[in-house]
């Protein structure tokens, strides 16, 4: 399923409440900027049902855990979460604002 499978060219980050799915650490390295760090998908379905006015878009290393996380949020009826379908490794290459 990846119909919620997205590219950073095709979206605009402001529309979405942005979650890294790495680790902690990792985040606080660097993250896309104003990401919030949450690991727990229930914590993750939590915030989409209390938000079902907005898009959730989850990012991980190379958008493997995201998609498993989106798929499952997904077949949980949960419909406003997405997943950004890019490696980390690109995130430079195509300009993904990112912040320490």
């Amino acid at each position: 399923m990846l119909g919620h499978a997205l590219k950073y060219k095709n979206i605009k980050l402001d529309d979405y409440i942005i979650i890294d799915i790495r680790e902690l650490e990792d985040y606080k390295m660097e993250h896309i900027i104003n990401a919030i760090w949450v690991r727990d998908i229930q914590r993750i379905g939590y915030i989409a049902k209390e938000h079902p006015d907005k898009k959730i878009l989850l990012y991980c290393y190379h958008g493997n855990t995201a998609r498993i996380y989106t798929e499952t949020l997904l077949c949980e009826g949960i419909k406003n979460v997405f997943f950004l379908k890019e490696n980390i490794e690109e995130f430079q290459e195509l300009q993904i604002p990112m912040q320490k």
